[in-house]
Parts: C-alpha cells; sequence; structure tokens
C-alpha cells in the first residue's frame, strides 16, 4: 500500500493508476496528514461490494431466525440498497 499527499496525485496519476491496474497496488490518498480516499482496482471494489453483500446476508439472516420470518433475497437486496445507497438487482448480481 501507498500513502501519496493529495498534492502529488495530478502530476503522478497515470503511473498510480498503471501501479493499480498493473500490480493490484491499493494508494491510500492524504490530505493533511490524514487519510481521506483510496485508489483501488475495480476488481477489488467489487470483492470489497460481495464482502459487505455476504455479510448483510447473514446478519438478514440472523435477524429472521431470531424472528422466525422468511427473509427473501430480493428482501436482502433491497433492505442492502437502502443501506449502501446502491442500486443492485438480482438479474445484475448473477450476471456481473
Amino acid at each position: 500500500m501507498t500513502n501519496v499527499d493529495v498534492t502529488e496525485i495530478q502530476g503522478n496519476f497515470s503511473e498510480l493508476l498503471s501501479r493499480v491496474e498493473q500490480q493490484g497496488e491499493k494508494v491510500v490518498i492524504e490530505q493533511n496528514g490524514q487519510a481521506v480516499a483510496v485508489l483501488i482496482s475495480y476488481e477489488e471494489l467489487k470483492r470489497l461490494q460481495e464482502l459487505e453483500f455476504v455479510k448483510y446476508i447473514d446478519q438478514s439472516s440472523n435477524k429472521s431466525e431470531n424472528h422466525q420470518e422468511l427473509v427473501t433475497l430480493e428482501d436482502v437486496i433491497q433492505g442492502y440498497n437502502a443501506l449502501h445507497g446502491t442500486d443492485l438487482t438480482l438479474e445484475n448480481i448473477i450476471n456481473d
């Protein structure tokens, strides 16, 4: 993982993007010594979203067991979208 000050991004963006794309490197962007953003590959973003989705499914499943309610996959997707501001659908999850 590489830390870069925001003032260094503009002149080095192509190089940093290349390292992220080709080597899977993560670049932490700092401003005034504080981490404010991370440059990651699209594949890494998808992996993180899948992990969050699985975690949300597990939480929904536990709630369902405690209250003996049926939670459908569509309910889980709708709840995940509401929580994270996404617009996932069952179709784009299956086809992505």
